[in-house]
Formats: C-alpha cells, sequence, structure tokens
C-alpha cells in the first residue's frame, strides 16, 4: 500500500524570443498555476543591451485591476544606480480577493527594448519568484532562464513557383535583409526528393550566380551533409561587407525529374 501526495506546479517564465537592434517589443510573461494563487512577485534581470520600461500591460483576461494590483520597478543599488533588475508585483487589493483568473497563459507584457548595437546572443532570468494564496502559503517558484537572440537579419529563397519534372532549370534567387553589416553568413538547404542544384560544366560543383551585392571576392562553398541538408557558407576573403540592406545575394538553379511530388518545401 502506497500513499501518493499530488505535487502541485507553478511555473513563471519568458518564452524565448528574438529582437531587432533598436526595436521596441513586448515580451508576455506566462504562470502556469496549479494553486490558486492571489499574489506574485519575481524579479528579472536584464543582459547588457535590453532594457526594460516600467510601464506594465497586463492581460486583463488573468488580471482583474478591481482583484489585483500590478507593478514593475528596477532595483536600484545603494547609491541610486541601474541594476538592470526589474522586480514584478501583482497583489490581492484585499483579503478577501479573488485569485489570479485560469490556471495558465500571459499575466503581464514586458515592454523591452534593444540598443542599436545589440547583437549577442543574451538571457534574461527570472528569479525569487513567489507566490501566495488566499492563506497566505508561500509557494516559491522555480528559477528560468529566457534566451533572447537579435535579429540583424533574415534570409529567404523565392517564396513559390512551379517547375516541370523534366530537368527544365529553375533559377532560386538568395535574398538578404539586414540590419546591421553583414560580412558572411552560413545556410542550410533541404532539397524535397526529386531535385537537385545544377552543377558547373564538368564538374560535380554547384553552380552559382552572384549579385552585385556582394564584394568581388565573395564566394559560396557548399558541402553535402550526411542528412540530406546541403550547407552553404558565403565568406569574402577581403573581410568586405556585403552592399545594402536588402535583396538578392546569390542565386543557384534547380531541376527537377518525375520523382518530384506534386507539392513540396
Amino acid at each position: 500500500i502506497g500513499i501518493v501526495n499530488a505535487v502541485a506546479e507553478n511555473t513563471l517564465n519568458v518564452d524565448n524570443f528574438s529582437i531587432k537592434p533598436g526595436e521596441t517589443k513586448l515580451v508576455a510573461v506566462n504562470l502556469n498555476n496549479t494553486d490558486k494563487i492571489t499574489s506574485l512577485q519575481a524579479d528579472f534581470t536584464l543582459p547588457s543591451g535590453l532594457q526594460c520600461s516600467t510601464d506594465l500591460t497586463t492581460n486583463t483576461d488573468r488580471l482583474d485591476r478591481e482583484e489585483q494590483t500590478a507593478s514593475l520597478t528596477e532595483q536600484k543599488t545603494t547609491n541610486g544606480e541601474s541594476t538592470n533588475i526589474f522586480r514584478l508585483v501583482i497583489f490581492a487589493q484585499s483579503l478577501d480577493s479573488n485569485p489570479i483568473k485560469g490556471s495558465s497563459g500571459v499575466i503581464v507584457y514586458l515592454k523591452i527594448t534593444a540598443a542599436k548595437d545589440f547583437n549577442t546572443k543574451s538571457i534574461i532570468n527570472v528569479t525569487t519568484v513567489h507566490g501566495s494564496d488566499a492563506n497566505s502559503n508561500d509557494l516559491p517558484m522555480a528559477s528560468s532562464a529566457t534566451e533572447v537572440t537579435p535579429q540583424v537579419a533574415t534570409i529567404a529563397t523565392t517564396d513559390i513557383f512551379s517547375i516541370r519534372p523534366d530537368s527544365t532549370l529553375k533559377k532560386i534567387d538568395v535574398l538578404l535583409n539586414n540590419d546591421v553589416d553583414i560580412y558572411g553568413l552560413q545556410a542550410d538547404v533541404t532539397l524535397p526528393e526529386g531535385m537537385s542544384i545544377e552543377n558547373k560544366a564538368n564538374s560535380t560543383r554547384y553552380k552559382f550566380i552572384y549579385a552585385d551585392r556582394l564584394p568581388s571576392d565573395a564566394t559560396v562553398n557548399a558541402t553535402n551533409l550526411s542528412n540530406g541538408k546541403i550547407r552553404l557558407i558565403l565568406s569574402a576573403l577581403s573581410h568586405t561587407a556585403i552592399a545594402n540592406n536588402s535583396g538578392v545575394i546569390f542565386s543557384f538553379n534547380v531541376k527537377a525529374d518525375k520523382n518530384l511530388a506534386e507539392v513540396s518545401n
């Protein structure tokens, strides 16, 4: 005969997100709770390059302004200096206040701004998380870490196209939109079954068509990986940045045979 105790699980976290240099973004703070929580406190430690406004946005589907009050304040040193630590406090308006509504989802949104030179993957730490119920029972929660990725560029290819399954060549453009100077890049390409990239004449190497945005000595090297992907690495010995901030950087031709599905990616 065994005795099983159900352990309540309460978590507070921020999902991983990306942000552009200079961008301001509303970031959701999620509370998943099995206890009926009436009050809550947590500290958010931001890395260098990120700043948080104390202007807090609440999710009214979970927080009733007549039941709970929410605030965000930056913690200061004894000398009044910034610590980049922001304390979230949600407390009940009265002893008979109802708990936070629901058991999962967003409770508040943080307004986070990235510096114009923010270009390093960083971590936001969520610590000293405590909740309480209507009986003032302390409900400690685990700390968590949120990965923040600077979105300094986006890369894309020709969106939608049709191709005949008779080895007719179709040109695929690779487009780069970048907010900072880019000197090189790496990307993996996965082709559907029945499609291949055109080779150079009398060679097993792939043929690439270089756009004017690239330095004159820029080259694309391709490697076939064991998982079926093709890894492309673009680099230039002169260490010259790719010109402009949007448009095609290089292209390649693909061809298809009868094994290509009617619709594929």
